[in-house]
């Protein structure tokens, strides 16, 4: 059985951005019928956490590339149509899936 797949949701405060983030993550994910351990934590926590996903905001690319397996950026916080699409063009994402 594989393990499921770790997914940090990044923003400055660990607060707004990232809470909505979880929230449409864990959605798109069960409607996929992937099992992930989704957290969301604030951009000093990220590289103590290690994920093998990390989500954010794509203005935050370059504080976030570099502490997680893989990274996904978001540019539009309200469409859960790319939060989907980026998901599932994710090779860790795909492993589960798989």
């Amino acid at each position: 059985m594989k393990q499921p797949i770790t997914i940090a949701v990044v923003c400055g405060q660990g607060m707004g951005t990232s809470l909505w983030l979880k929230i449409q993550t864990e959605n798109v994910l069960k409607s996929i019928g992937i099992s992930a351990y989704v957290q969301q934590i604030d951009l000093g926590t990220l590289p103590s956490v290690h994920p093998d996903v990390a989500i954010s905001v794509s203005y935050m690319k370059s504080k976030v590339e570099g502490h997680a397996r893989s990274t996904i950026f978001i540019d539009n916080l309200l469409q859960e149509a790319e939060l989907k699409a980026r998901l599932l063009e994710n090779p860790f994402v795909n492993e589960v899936k798989g």
